[in-house]
């Protein structure tokens, strides 16, 4: 049997802290990206640095949307959800607009995850990827952030940014 995930306080506010820091960092490097470089990419397939800011914002949103069960009877299936997905992200058209998603949808999300608890945690939720546990999803928003966060670094080192930004 598995051990037992407790929701504590203490697990919130990490997760919380951690949407709050990874969502300034993935900004903080948008923030350098030249305006005639947001929507350029490197090959036809990779996505341009608004269009990465757009996924994290409407992935957060999704995240939310799933642990409180928003939208479960709806779920499209994978194919449905990624394109979905695909055509949201291209709608995102602004600089000022990304952040803006990008900040509420960080904030949607602390709340939310503000909502788990020791009683709720190992509850599942349905999703286009099957039912998984409450425990997964209220992990994903950082995890998004940071992978992203490393995609737009590597797309400023392509053209020829090859300072970190740290601060």
């Amino acid at each position: 049997m598995g051990e037992r995930i407790g929701a504590t306080p203490e697990l919130v506010a990490q997760v919380q802290g951690d949407l709050a820091r990874y969502s300034e960092r993935l900004l903080h490097l948008f923030s350098f990206v030249p305006d005639e470089k947001l929507t350029w990419t490197p090959s036809p397939t990779a996505k341009s640095a608004l269009r990465i800011v757009g996924h994290c914002a409407l992935t957060m949103d999704f995240f939310a949307n799933v642990i409180t069960g928003e939208d479960s009877e709806s779920m499209p299936a994978p194919e449905q959800f990624f394109q979905r997905l695909a055509e949201a992200e291209e709608n995102v058209t602004t600089r000022d607009e990304a952040v803006r998603l990008l900040k509420e949808s960080a904030t949607r999300l602390s709340e939310v995850v503000g909502t788990v608890t020791s009683e709720n945690i190992e509850t599942t939720r349905r999703s286009p990827f099957g039912e998984i546990p409450l425990a997964f999803w209220i992990h994903q928003g950082r995890e998004q952030l940071a992978g992203h966060a490393g995609q737009l670094e590597y797309l400023q080192t392509i053209w020829g940014d090859l300072d970190n930004h740290f601060g």
